[in-house]
């Protein structure tokens, strides 16, 4: 954990020492990543996250804390690192890290939509190293804005595991005013699993709620899901993860997300 500590304080030391780029093009969810922040933008997010279930990748069962930083290195570019431990009932279980970049390949003023690719590197509760390949289409019309994300996830060092994971998403938000957005977000993993009876990781999931964004200021916003977590399709996963019931039920995830643009 102290490496997370010492990569977040490096990253916020170079975003505080950038020059402000005016206010940032942040996103309104907490699951699809938002537009490439502007040369020397920086975003510093505290975000809170509770659980009922064990739903890999979307969260965990306990209570985690995190904390997140991006900063626009480049106009087209923006580089993030999250830190985030663990609480399950037994005080401070584990820690997790994660860093990507971000580049902007469209932009919706030249192209019909905008796109962006991700890049980056996952330690995650469970000790593993995944690397990941993310994929964001965008569109805003008259205050809609509509986003499309897949991640790839590729678990090293697992045995009984997918090669790779594929998580796929859509989003939706409409301004309500100046200052409140409302939405919603759905995403589904190991999609595979409605058509494999033997998914390595024991079935289709899926994830879906409402997501309220609000500027509190003009530097400071607040964004808060309530999705349902449910497990579409189950099989037994090839490797049984300690601790965890492969035949757990529907369940609750809420995340709480409160920003500071610089």
């Amino acid at each position: 954990m102290k490496n997370v500590v010492a990569l977040l304080a490096v990253v916020f030391s170079l975003a505080s020492s950038g020059s402000p780029a005016g206010a940032s093009e942040d996103s309104p969810y907490l699951y699809h990543p938002g537009e490439t922040l502007g040369r020397g933008a920086a975003v510093l997010e505290s975000e809170t996250a509770i659980g009922t279930r064990e739903s890999r990748p979307f969260g965990e069962e306990g209570v985690e804390q995190g904390v997140r930083v991006r900063y626009g290195a480049l106009t087209p570019l923006t580089l993030e690192a999250w830190g985030a431990t663990l609480f399950n009932g037994s005080g401070l279980d584990h820690a997790a890290w994660a860093v990507e970049s971000r580049l902007r390949l469209l932009d919706q003023g030249q192209a019909p939509m905008s796109l962006q690719l991700g890049a980056g590197w996952l330690q995650d509760f469970q000790g593993v190293s995944v690397p990941r390949l993310r994929l964001t289409g965008s569109r805003s019309l008259d205050g809609l804005d509509l986003r499309a994300t897949s991640l790839a996830e590729i678990p090293t060092g697992v045995a009984g595991r997918d090669a790779v994971d594929l998580i796929i998403g859509v989003a939706g938000s409409t301004a309500m005013a100046s200052h409140l957005r409302l939405g919603a977000e759905i995403l589904g993993e190991d999609l595979e699993g409605l058509w494999d009876e033997e998914e390595a990781e024991g079935g289709a999931k899926l994830l879906a709620g409402p997501t309220v964004d609000s500027a509190l200021s003009p530097r400071l916003a607040l964004k808060l899901n309530a999705s349902a977590y449910y497990p579409v399709t189950r099989n037994t996963p090839t490797r049984v993860q300690p601790g965890i019931d492969a035949s757990s039920g529907p369940g609750f995830l809420g995340r709480l997300a409160v920003s500071y643009a610089f």
